[in-house]
């Protein structure tokens, strides 16, 4: 395992080869998810649904890294139900995933949290509910 128990925001074989270079070069392996662009019209990040796989195909090559799942943010909305087919899509391509890279995904934020855990997520992210809204 690396320093950080898990890196959730792997997007760019750029980013995906630097922490293996610094993984390995430490005699580390760093966990990682790999982050999925959901919401195509908004100002996330993350590599194409479409080319998801061939992308964890290749992160797991290299040398320093082990994926551990996927990671996506549904676009944001005061209705929660909107997020589900975007949660279900992650889910069908989290699924299509070799087995020693299904072990963790991380879909719903404090808005969205149950209806992700109800499409299969196995890890949320409550920051707003945990510690109230950022100013500005």
């Amino acid at each position: 395992m690396g320093r950080f128990i898990l890196i959730q925001s792997v997007d760019t074989l750029k980013l995906a080869a630097e922490l293996g270079k610094r993984s390995a070069a430490s005699g580390l392996c760093q966990n990682v998810l790999l982050e999925v662009l959901l919401d195509e019209g908004g100002a996330k990040h993350g590599v194409p649904v479409g080319e998801a796989l061939a992308f964890a195909e290749a992160v797991s090559r290299i040398e320093g890294l082990s994926v551990r799942g996927l990671m996506g943010m549904a676009p944001l909305t005061s209705d929660p139900e909107e997020a589900r087919p975007h949660f279900r899509r992650l889910k069908r391509l989290f699924d299509s995933l070799p087995a020693e890279n299904r072990q963790v995904l991380s879909m719903g934020m404090t808005g969205d949290f149950e209806v992700a855990v109800e499409e299969g997520s196995t890890m949320v992210r409550l920051g707003t509910a945990l510690f109230g809204r950022r100013n500005g």
